[in-house]
C-alpha cells in the first residue's frame, strides 16, 4: 500500500549511512527523545492511510531532529533502486521546509523510504520539481520491523536557516 506521511517544516537535504554507529544507538534510544514534540492522527488527502505513524521533533544547538515510527505490516517498498526516483514509488515519510506556511511559492522536501534511501528536491509552486537539488547536511538512519518501521533524519540548522 503506497501511503505518504507529510510533516512540514523547513530546511535541505545529504544523505549519511552511519549503520551500527554510536550516534545511530543515541538517536534510536528513547532517552534522546524524551523532551521532543510529538505528533499522532495523521491523516492523507486520499483518506487511505491505514498506519498508525508518531512523528517526533527536536532540536539541539545545531542540528533539527525528526523520529518517524510508522507502525505498518504491508508496508511496501523497492528492495533495489535504481535511481533515486524510485523512492516515490513506495512507502516513504516526508518532510518538507519552506519559508511560506501554506508551502507556498516555493518549497524542499526529502521523501524517505524504511531502509532509509531518499529522493530530496526543491520546488517551485507548483510542481516545478528540481530533482538535481538536494540537502548538503541530512543525516539518516532506518531500522525496519516486524510492524512497521523507524526512520531518523537529521538537518544542520544553518542549513535550514539559509533555505528559509
Amino acid at each position: 500500500m503506497k501511503k505518504t506521511l507529510v510533516a512540514a517544516v523547513a530546511a535541505i537535504l545529504a544523505v549519511a549511512s552511519c549503520r551500527g554507529t554510536s550516534e545511530e544507538e543515541r538517536l534510536f534510544s528513547d532517552d534522546f527523545w524524551k523532551d521532543a514534540v510529538s505528533y499522532q492522527n495523521f491523516s492523507d488527502p486520499w483518506d487511505t492511510l491505514t498506519d498508525n505513524t508518531t512523528v517526533r521533533i527536536i532540536k539541539s544547538d545545531d542540528r533539527l531532529f525528526f523520529r518517524f515510527d510508522v507502525e505498518d505490516t504491508s508496508f511496501v517498498y523497492s528492495k533495489e533502486i535504481n535511481e533515486e526516483m524510485d523512492v516515490a514509488y513506495g512507502d516513504r515519510v516526508e518532510v518538507f521546509f519552506s519559508p511560506y506556511p501554506q508551502l507556498g511559492a516555493k518549497y524542499f522536501c526529502t521523501e524517505i523510504d524504511p531502509e532509509g534511501r531518499c529522493l530530496d528536491y526543491s520546488c517551485v509552486f507548483e510542481k516545478k520539481m528540481d530533482y538535481d537539488w538536494s540537502f548538503s547536511t541530512q543525516k539518516i538512519y532506518s531500522r525496519i520491523y516486524d510492524n512497521g518501521y523507524t526512520v531518523i533524519t537529521s538537518f544542520d540548522k544553518s542549513e535550514i536557516d539559509a533555505l528559509i
